[in-house]
């Protein structure tokens, strides 16, 4: 999942809402696993394994000004 495609449907989802969370993994074609892994990576989203509370990391591109 390249950044800057990861980047364009962001806007789409809410990144700390599971139920976004598996709509976009599905349109990605990945698994949820994968799909969180990478955006942890990207610092996006911060997700403590042992609770299903999702928080909005540091590096999360904020919405596009209109």
């Amino acid at each position: 999942m390249p950044k800057h495609i990861l980047e364009e449907k962001r806007y789409k989802y809410d990144l700390t809402n599971w139920k976004d969370l598996y709509k976009m993994k599905d349109e990605f074609g990945v698994t949820i696993s994968n799909l969180v892994h990478r955006l942890k990576s990207l610092n996006w989203i911060v997700h403590d394994p042992n609770s299903k509370q999702i928080y909005l990391g540091e590096a999360v591109p904020s919405r596009k000004k209109e």
